[in-house]
Parts: C-alpha cells; structure tokens; sequence
C-alpha cells in the first residue's frame, strides 16, 4: 500500500524542520518571522530575498528556508523549473535571469503557503 503525499504533507515536514533551526538560531532581535509575509506581499519575493541575504540573523534564515523548499519541491518534479541552487544568493540570480513572470507568481503563493506553517510551528514550538 503505497502512501499519498500531498503538497500540504510536503510543506509541514519541510517548514517543521526549518522552525526547530530559526528557534535555535533566534537572537536578541526577536521575531522577525512574523511580518516576513508582508515583506513579500509590499516588496515581492525577490527583494524580499535580497533584503534577507542583507539583513541576516532569522531574516537570512527564513529566505534559504524558502529557496530550500522550492528547490527540493523542483528537484522532486512536484513544482516547475530546474531546481534552484539552495545557496540564497545564486537562488536569487538564478531566479531573477530565468524565471518567468507566471513562475515567479507561482514561487511567490507557494512560499507564501510554506510560511503559514513555518510561522505556527515557529510559535508552537516556542510554547513548549
């Protein structure tokens, strides 16, 4: 009997083990998880990338957290285009050369969807 995985399984395995790295790694600037969603929706994903590589701290970690997924999500052919280096500055290049405005639309809602479950689990596992 084989099992069926489903993008939502995908995300929460993923996001569950990048939220136990961003809580190890959370420093005296606190939480920088909680407003990343509107970063993306003011500023789009990849300035929002570059912010991050800038930035550093949680802020860094969240964007290769992202890049991570999405290149594990290509890599498995359950999302289009060749898998993203994980590195977040040649992701952001890579991206920024080749992908197309649709593709570019659909990494945006799918990182989007991935940060609903970093966020909880983030908080979840913050509580315990």
């Amino acid at each position: 009997m084989s099992q069926i995985i489903n993008m939502e399984q995908i995300r929460a395995a993923s996001a569950m083990d990048a939220a136990r790295g961003i809580l190890q790694a959370r420093g005296s600037k606190g939480d920088q998880l909680s407003g990343y969603h509107s970063l993306i929706i003011t500023n789009g994903l990849l300035a929002t990338f570059a912010y991050s590589a800038d930035k550093g701290d949680e802020c860094r970690l969240i964007a290769e957290s992202l890049v991570r997924h999405l290149a594990a999500l290509q890599a498995a052919k359950r999302f289009p285009g060749e898998p993203l280096p994980t590195d977040l500055v040649d992701a952001i290049h890579c991206i920024s050369v080749t992908a197309t405005p649709a593709l570019l639309a659909m990494m945006t809602d799918e990182c989007m969807a991935y940060l609903n479950y970093l966020k909880r689990f983030v908080r979840a596992m913050k509580q315990c």
